[in-house]
């Protein structure tokens, strides 16, 4: 039995998807592009998970596209 008081290494706060125009305005800016979602999530998120793969595996240059967008260390949850 372990001893002492439970302890989380890390926990990382994100949402399912980004890609959700009703969120504007509100979170992203009144006139906002779509296309601009994903870099502008990325500015207040570490972490997204990718609710798509649940559906179909996107091409191997989609996720690179994505990670075009974000800075280093963002992370994707599929």
């Amino acid at each position: 039995m372990a001893k002492g008081p439970p302890t989380l290494a890390r926990v990382s706060v994100g949402t399912s998807g980004w890609s959700y125009p009703t969120w504007r305005p509100g979170f992203y800016p009144a006139g906002s592009d779509p296309a601009s979602f994903l870099s502008f999530y990325a500015t207040r998120f570490p972490t997204v998970e990718l609710n798509t793969t649940g559906y179909r595996l996107p091409a191997e240059d989609q996720f690179c596209r994505w990670a075009e967008q974000v800075p280093d260390g963002f992370e994707f949850a599929p």
